[in-house]
């Protein structure tokens, strides 16, 4: 179970605070770890999310709904580097409106990073996203770090571009997630 507070800073609206809170669960289906590629672990889960509306919608960083996620994640460990692992991850999924005033009834998303795992206290990463609805598809770009402090708390920091099929350069933001995983 993750339970995720992010903040943002910037956007379209050039503005800052507290974005929609989240909450998943995941399970494992299937891992790798030394089974069919033995010097290679791959994992892949499913995940059910919901999104809370605790943003501020007026400054544009909340929405208007509350929304269910169902999606299948994977994770693989592409290899090493300095002695340090590195890992890349997919993400595919479908926010699904359940309450409130919602724009579109479905949006898939999608997600793709690489991640270099410094130690067990940080990691450096690269990431894609995007959603897309029958109207627009928009992809978020950009790099960020993650620290855990303990075992079960998790701080990332990211700075990211979007584009849009409606009309290129869309925005930029940096972006503040803490997230407890128990």
């Amino acid at each position: 179970m993750n339970l995720s507070f992010p903040y943002a800073s910037g956007g379209t609206n050039k503005q800052s605070g507290l974005k929609d809170s989240l909450v998943y669960l995941k399970y494992r289906i299937f891992s790798n770890q030394d089974f069919l590629l033995s010097d290679r672990d791959l994992d892949i889960a499913l995940q059910l999310g919901c999104k809370t509306k605790t943003g501020e919608e007026k400054k544009g960083l909340g929405s208007r709904d509350t929304e269910n996620l169902y999606s299948f994640l994977g994770r693989y460990e592409v290899g090493t580097l300095s002695g340090k692992d590195y890992f890349f991850y997919f993400h595919l999924g479908l926010w699904v409106p359940v309450e409130g005033y919602y724009t579109y009834k479905n949006i898939f998303q999608y997600d793709f990073a690489l991640e270099y795992e410094g130690s067990k206290k940080f990691s450096l990463f690269l990431e894609g996203n995007g959603n897309r609805t029958k109207d627009y598809n928009i992809v978020y770009f950009g790099p960020g770090i993650q620290f855990r402090p303990g075992a079960d708390w998790e701080i990332n920091f990211s700075v990211e571009g979007s584009i849009s099929d409606k009309g290129g350069f869309v925005n930029s933001r940096s972006l503040v997630g803490t997230a407890y995983v128990f």
